[in-house]
């Protein structure tokens, strides 16, 4: 797999405007997920739950922030703007675009239906620029970033720390889960928690997530699409991560 043809000169575009709330939010015991949410509906999450600690897990590998308030993120096909990179370099190449943004007076501000019509871009001023920890974590919430690409499994770093997340989390610490869309990241990492909390299997935790929040983690794309085969390695992926019905892996 190869990074987007465009992602080297990726256009900024907005996931969530600033007056967005939660948009495919979902809620299991303990746990919520959802597509990006905007810096508002964040504090909105963290307020609903206090005085519970939220845990934000972030999923996303490609860059994002906030600008002004609004979730904004560096558009590339397939999402796929930081496939190649490690995890600390993507986590970089973040840092000084957000770092280029926070020092520009104006900059073009498009959304990923209107880059792949070729539409322009509008204008926006730039007030505030800030990262996704530094949000959660002024409001008061904790932040967890496990870095994976749009369609794709979770390496075994991630995994890793996914699984130290949850065995060391405390009862009362509320989980929210999102990546840009709300779709296969969210649905893989709410299986994976699943399985290594219940001993679910592959099939059960992918059955309990589907009825959760609608998306069935066995379906594959049109295997002419460039994410198909990405497809394919995830779900070997999470059956080769999920243990034998019955048996706790945490």
């Amino acid at each position: 797999m190869r990074p987007a043809p465009d992602a080297a000169s990726a256009p900024l575009v907005v996931d969530a405007p600033a007056e967005a709330e939660l948009r495919r939010l979902t809620r299991g015991v303990g746990v919520s997920a959802s597509s990006q949410p905007s810096a508002p509906a964040l504090a909105a999450l963290v307020a609903q739950h206090a005085p519970r600690l939220v845990l934000v897990v972030d999923l996303r590998k490609e860059s994002h922030g906030f600008l002004n308030g609004s979730a904004v993120s560096w558009y590339a096909q397939y999402n796929w703007g930081a496939v190649g990179l490690t995890s600390a370099e993507a986590e970089q190449l973040e840092a000084l675009r957000l770092r280029l943004l926070a020092g520009a007076a104006e900059v073009d501000v498009g959304t990923k239906e209107s880059v792949r019509a070729g539409g322009a871009p509008d204008r926006w001023t730039v007030q505030a620029v800030q990262s996704e920890r530094e949000v959660v974590e002024a409001l008061g919430g904790q932040y967890l970033r496990l870095p994976t690409d749009d369609h794709c499994g979770p390496g075994p770093e991630v995994v890793a720390r996914w699984r130290a997340a949850l065995r060391g989390l405390p009862s009362d610490v509320h989980v929210h889960v999102h990546c840009r869309g709300g779709r296969g990241r969210t649905a893989s990492f709410l299986a994976l928690r699943e399985g290594f909390l219940t001993g679910a299997s592959f099939e059960e935790a992918a059955a309990r997530v589907q009825a959760l929040t609608g998306y069935d983690l066995t379906a594959l794309p049109d295997p002419a699409e460039a994410k198909y085969a990405a497809a394919v390695a995830r779900l070997a992926t999470l059956r080769g991560l999920l243990p034998a019905a019955g048996v706790t892996s945490l």
